[in-house]
């Protein structure tokens, strides 16, 4: 009769339990929850997860536990998933079952066999973006799931996790948001160190709202003695609990094991640890058991009897009667409920220790012979099938190092199979490893090594490896050779390239595109075309559009020839962005269109790249409806296929800028609030941040506008694509306008100006930063010309000036077809400014840039048009009727818009001219709210502090605001009490810093 050492009465725990319960309830709400349960080895960390289970599982909650294996790094990916997963088949009928997998059939399937047939297709090239669509597939089944049944999905012993496990836990963390789950995570607390691979994503994890920690610690003396309560059936002896508590310290599994090796009958020489308890326990078995038992602890911690039996060198019913020994002596337990029988060690430490006792010799046959069986011996039905990593991890033990090196390879194109990037990649530097200590290992590896190099540098990539990518990559080149097949050659520089490409590296890109073309003049159009399509990306990263066109045409040129139709897409887009680029719209959309069209149904990569460039032309050439129709279509498209997490933060931002630019920037920051878009890991999360830096500096929320554009600046390295460096230079000039820094905003734009190889044909730069370096020299002249600084005035204009020179240099030699109204606003918007540059502000200009704005559909620059004509109006005495109604155009547009900034330019125009805004508004319709102001300034002091800190004297300010001098000196006296300064730099200094000079606030009255 098997003796009880596991307590049937749940002990302790109560507030732990209680925390899982809660989380259970949060998500039949609809809260999901993960929860992380940490504690030493055998605190009990198991039994509370088992505990939840058999209270949920009686209200209808489906539970299902996986477990992560001890092989390390060599384990096989998603074990502890794929563990959950399969026991679904035996849960749920066929037809259930195919409805709830879905879309997602094809690639779970692949992941978990036992879920259907399909899923086979081979991975000829790693990507992330195949990954990517596996974990949004999971997240799909596994919501489909809770929304039938509450879903706790428990992954055991995540400090054994291999990297992809650790990536898919990361993911569901971050990525459940309605779902009707729980995902729960054990790890040993005490097995972690500082480079622990578990250790970064548990920081990670600290960082996301759902995640909650538990940690157990050990039991005190009255849970103690509870626990051996329930062992013994009766009340221990107070001696007994004291003497085992102090041996223990508290630990449960310490407890059990205390018992079994017979402390409750007064034993005093009882081992020290539970190793050494272990050890003693299986020593009183029989010779026949402990020698199963070493068998079974080579196996792992659970083991099926037919393969025990395969191994053990004994008769059926003789290792039957072993087997029954070491259940009743509470070593191993039989699983509950599975087929076939199979067995575990009632904990690891059993295992761990009985492992540990083993000689070297011991180790290396048993490795061998088990290798040796799964290899030949796979089931076909029913038991768990051993994956390739496994049986390479047991020939690697057994130091079979040919056997190894080839079990090795097939790992990883098992890995890889189901999109384990990181395991693939691990797997094959073993090759690499293995391959110089192992004869004839071309033959083994059915390859040569610069293949399992090539295999090694993509896997790595798509890990996310990329310095070792690169490494790879050019070790690959290396042991090819001058001399090495052309072909070949090409391929390998061009994956180099990209590599290099993601890594930020455009230079070292095109460096290795150049070598490698350098080779190509006798090789395969279609390797040549590939590298020449290379290139034009290349150099359209480099803002080197002319050199884009003809690299593109050359390439579309080979690729025609080689009749490769994906070649030819590609070749297509870069043509067409090229062209967009240097201003030939409607031939560059056009190209873009037909590479569209050939790609639809292609790779998933192509296609997104196609939607992105084709949006981006779309909105440079003011086209912003069609751009934000087909970025919607194309956020729709990747979220279904499962690659949003890949492309969206690329795809979103060229939905955003036109949603901002035809004024729609509530829709805009919804996508920019989207938790979906990874905030690190890709080079478009950099124009994320810029896109909410820039909204929020029209909107006047400064701080944000800052954090935003320090998490930008940490994306962008000087080695990344000199594109980057224009897109974040135009949100640093924003952020410096909106902070009053106008001498730095001119300084970045006027370099980034500069950089241009060819900027009157460079349609990116006169969309994005002439306009804005133009309004910011006119801003500065007007300033200047305030605090009568006539030196600064003529730099000035004479920087102004050249801007609009090259405006009209543009429109000059531009291809209107296409892009005719963008133009129109660009030059009237141009000319406007020059008038404000030369001091006398033209409303007849701004009434014509209002005109070309409302013409493209941007409110925000025709609202800020209405404001400078109105301001113009006024300045010369112009017709006062005008100059209102311009004025309560600009206020609805800033009003509709949420443009802070603009609206209190607007008001105080108004102010200042006493233009009455609000005529409409009813007795009982509430003054608009405004924020507080933390100095108590009035409107007007507000007004008053705004020239003040543009240097402005007492009696200039009056003329600008309709008052005396007397009266304006009156107002900075106030100022300067209530902000608490001596002097008008303090005042000017302070406004800066909390943005008070901005927009007029809510204050008490005058």
């Amino acid at each position: 009769m098997t003796r009880r050492i596991t307590s049937p009465v749940f002990v302790g725990r109560r507030d732990e339990l209680q925390s899982l319960s809660d989380a259970v309830e949060r998500a039949r709400r609809g809260e999901p929850s993960v929860v992380l349960v940490a504690g030493e080895a055998g605190v009990g960390k198991t039994r509370l997860v088992d505990e939840l289970a058999s209270h949920v599982r009686a209200t209808g909650v489906r539970v299902l536990i996986g477990g992560c294996i001890d092989l390390g790094e060599d384990g096989p990916a998603y074990a502890p998933l794929v563990g959950a997963l399969r026991s679904l088949p035996q849960e749920l009928e066929a037809a259930d079952l195919d409805r709830l997998l879905g879309p997602s059939r094809s690639d779970l399937v692949r992941l978990v066999p036992d879920l259907g047939i399909g899923g086979s297709e081979p991975v000829v090239v790693p990507d992330q973006a195949a990954q990517a669509r596996l974990f949004e597939h999971l997240l799909g089944f596994v919501g489909r799931l809770g929304a039938e049944r509450l879903l706790i999905l428990v992954l055991e012993d995540l400090h054994w996790a291999d990297r992809s496990t650790r990536d898919v836990f990361r993911f569901l963390a971050r990525a459940l948001r309605r779902e009707r789950v729980v995902v729960i995570g054990t790890y040993r607390s005490d097995d972690l160190h500082r480079r622990h691979p578990l250790m970064p994503l548990l920081s990670d994890l600290g960082r996301v709202d759902i995640v909650e920690r538990i940690d157990l610690e050990r039991l005190g003396q009255e849970d103690t003695a509870g626990q051996l309560a329930g062992i013994l059936d009766a009340s221990p002896d107070p001696s007994l609990v004291e003497r085992l508590y102090k041996r223990s310290d508290g630990n449960p599994f310490f407890v059990e094991e205390l018992i079994a090796a017979g402390a409750a009958s007064g034993d005093q020489t009882l081992p020290t640890t539970i190793r050494e308890i272990v050890t003693v326990r299986v020593a009183r078995l029989p010779e026949a058991t402990q020698s199963i038992m070493r068998i079974v602890a080579v196996i792992g911690r659970r083991a099926e009897h037919d393969l025990i039996e395969s191994l053990a060198d004994v008769g059926p019913e003789a290792l039957v009667e072993a087997l029954r020994s070491a259940v009743d002596e509470r070593i191993l337990a039989p699983t509950e409920g599975r087929d076939p029988a199979a067995y575990e060690f009632r904990h690891a430490l059993v295992q761990e220790a009985l492992y540990d006792e083993l000689l070297p010799a011991e180790r290396t046959t048993l490795h061998a012979s088990l290798a040796q069986l799964l290899e030949t011996d796979q089931p076909e039905t029913g038991g768990r099938r051993r994956t390739e990593a496994e049986i390479a991890y047991h020939w690697y033990r057994a130091h079979d190092l040919p056997r190894a090196l080839a079990a090795s390879i097939r790992a990883a194109g098992e890995a890889a199979g189901v999109f384990a990037f990181a395991e693939a990649h691990a797997q094959l530097e073993r090759a690499l490893e293995l391959w110089p200590r192992v004869p004839d290992a071309p033959a083994l590896a059915r390859s040569d090594r610069i293949a399992i190099l090539e295999r090694a540098a993509d896997a790595g990539a798509a890990a996310g490896d990329l310095t070792r990518a690169i490494a790879l990559g050019r070790r690959a080149l290396d042991e090819l050779g001058a001399d090495g097949d052309i072909d070949r050659r090409l391929g390998l520089g061009h994956r180099l390239a990209w590599y290099q490409w993601d890594q930020g590296d455009a230079v070292g890109a095109e460096q290795t595109v150049r070598d490698a073309l350098a080779f190509g003049d006798d090789a395969a159009p279609e390797a040549r075309a590939r590298l020449l399509s290379d290139l034009a990306q290349l150099h359209w990263s480099s803002t080197r559009y002319a050199a884009q066109r003809d690299a593109a045409q050359e390439a579309l040129a080979l690729s025609i020839a080689s009749g490769d139709a994906v070649e030819q897409a590609r070749a297509r887009m870069m043509l067409g962005v090229g062209l967009v680029s240097l201003g030939d719209v409607a031939t560059g959309i056009a190209e873009l269109e037909r590479a569209m069209h050939d790609l639809d149904g292609g790779p998933d990569d192509l296609r997104s790249l196609a939607a992105i460039e084709m949006t981006h032309a779309l909105v440079m050439s003011g086209h912003n409806a069609r751009a934000a129709e087909l970025g919607y279509r194309e956020v729709e498209r990747i979220r279904a296929n499962g690659t949003f997490r890949r492309y969206g933060a690329y795809v979103l931002t060229n939905l955003i800028d036109p949603l901002i630019e035809m004024g729609r920037w509530d829709d805009a920051a919804s996508l920019l609030e989207d938790p979906d878009w990874p905030r690190e890991g890709s080079r478009a999360s950099a124009w994320m941040f810029e896109d909410i830096a820039e909204l929020a500096c029209r909107r006047g929320n400064v701080e944000r506008a800052r954090w935003a554009m320090a998490a930008a600046h940490q994306r962008v390295s000087p080695t990344d694509a000199v594109t980057d460096g224009v897109w974040l230079a135009r949100a640093d000039a924003w952020l410096a306008r909106a902070e009053g820094r106008l001498e730095d905003a001119s300084l970045l734009l006027r370099r980034t100006i500069d950089r241009s190889p060819d900027p009157v044909h460079d349609l990116p730069l006169s969309y994005w930063v002439l306009p804005l370096a133009i309004s910011t020299e006119a801003d500065l002249a007007e300033a200047a010309r305030a605090r009568r600084n006539r030196a600064s005035v003529e730099a000035c204009r004479d920087r102004g000036r050249r801007l609009v020179r090259l405006v009209e240099e543009i429109a000059a030699g531009a291809t209107w077809e296409g892009r005719g109204p963008q133009l129109a606003a660009l030059v009237a918007h141009a000319r406007a400014e020059s008038s404000r540059l030369e001091g006398r502000s033209d409303p007849d200009a701004w009434a014509a840039t209002a005109t070309a704005f409302a013409a493209v559909g941007e409110p925000y620059d025709l609202g800020v048009a209405r404001y400078r004509e109105a301001e113009a109006l006024l300045s010369s005495r112009g017709d006062r009727a005008m100059a209102t109604a311009a004025l309560h155009e600009a206020e609805a547009i800033a009003e509709r818009l949420g443009a802070r900034p603009l609206l209190g330019d607007v008001e105080s125009l108004a102010r200042r001219a006493r233009i009455e805004l609000h005529p409409a508004r009813g007795p009982d319709e509430p003054a608009r709210p405004r924020p507080a102001d933390p100095y108590g300034l009035s409107v007007r002091e507000r007004e008053v502090l705004k020239l003040v800190a543009l240097g402005q004297t007492n009696r200039e300010i009056g003329e600008a605001l309709f008052i005396s001098e007397k009266t304006a000196s009156v107002h900075v006296t106030h100022i300067l009490d209530k902000l608490g300064v001596n002097s008008r730099v303090e005042a000017a200094l302070l406004a800066a810093r909390a943005s008070l000079a901005d927009s007029p606030v809510a204050a008490p009255a005058d």
